[in-house]
């Protein structure tokens, strides 16, 4: 019986901007070069990650202070204006997923980036100081870690000061969480209502497409639990030997015929999987 490897699809992910990195490096760009490039994608994934959850949390603050379980209706002197709720929070759950997509990427930038500086190492030299020279990492000279020094702390302060900060960065993650419960309380409450008196389905026009709203609002956001989860989980793998032999080991012999080439004809499974 063969091993399963455990490895997370965000650890696959990872590891393939790596590969791609190394590639572009091996075209000729240097990595002070990348490092720039990579602040850059950075800086606009955390533009494009604000617009995302002011988006959320507008559609939030309607849908709590002017939203019953029916409509979302507030009046600005004489006019006034009503939206069934199932929209708005099927909207807010759609924004909420794709919040948690950038998450995930942004994330993704923030490791790659980090493990250029642990990569290449170089004397009298901070990655961070260099960013922040080029207009970018502006947090750099206020990120507890300490590069290539000759002295060592007698005390852990920066180890201390590292858990305070990731404990502050996971604590951003709480609101979305709340934002997630409120949406699927509502949307799930509108559905099981709906479910219940049937006979509102079938005498208003209008309330099968806000019941389907609401319905694919409740399933976008256990879909977005589903995605976290397994996303980032390490999950059972096993070598593909198919592709190992015929996608890589083929290739890399090149025209000369592989001498393994019969016996892997003659397994049934490596044909497989």
């Amino acid at each position: 019986m063969r091993k399963n490897l455990w490895i997370s699809l965000r650890r696959f992910k990872v590891h393939e901007f790596h590969q791609t990195l190394n590639y572009i490096h091996s075209s000729g760009l240097d990595y002070f070069s990348i490092y720039l490039r990579l602040g850059e994608i950075q800086h606009e994934f955390s533009k494009r990650l604000a617009k995302l959850i002011t988006s959320l949390f507008v559609t939030y603050l309607f849908l709590a202070t002017f939203g019953t379980s029916e409509t979302v209706g507030f009046t600005f002197q004489s006019a006034s204006l009503e939206i069934p709720t199932p929209y708005v929070s099927f909207l807010s759950s759609l924004i909420l997923f794709f919040t948690v997509l950038n998450v995930q990427s942004l994330f993704t930038i923030i490791v790659v980036r980090s493990a250029i500086t642990a990569k290449q190492r170089l004397k009298r030299f901070s990655y961070g100081a260099y960013g922040m020279f080029n207009a970018q990492d502006e947090m750099a000279m206020s990120i507890p870690i300490i590069e290539g020094s000759f002295l060592k702390e007698r005390l852990p302060v920066t180890g201390l000061l590292i858990v305070i900060l990731a404990g502050i960065m996971l604590a951003f993650t709480f609101p979305l969480l709340a934002v997630w419960q409120f949406l699927f309380r509502i949307q799930y409450s509108f559905v099981s209502v709906r479910i219940a008196d049937f006979q509102i389905l079938r005498d208003s026009p209008t309330a099968w497409p806000e019941f389907l709203f609401a319905v694919t609002g409740v399933l976008i956001l256990v879909a977005t639990m589903i995605y976290v989860v397994l996303f980032n989980i390490p999950m059972p793998f096993r070598k593909g030997r198919f592709f190992i032999r015929w996608g890589f080991l083929i290739e890399i012999s090149g025209a000369e015929r592989h001498p393994m080439i019969d016996k892997w004809l003659n397994d049934k499974v490596g044909l497989k999987d």
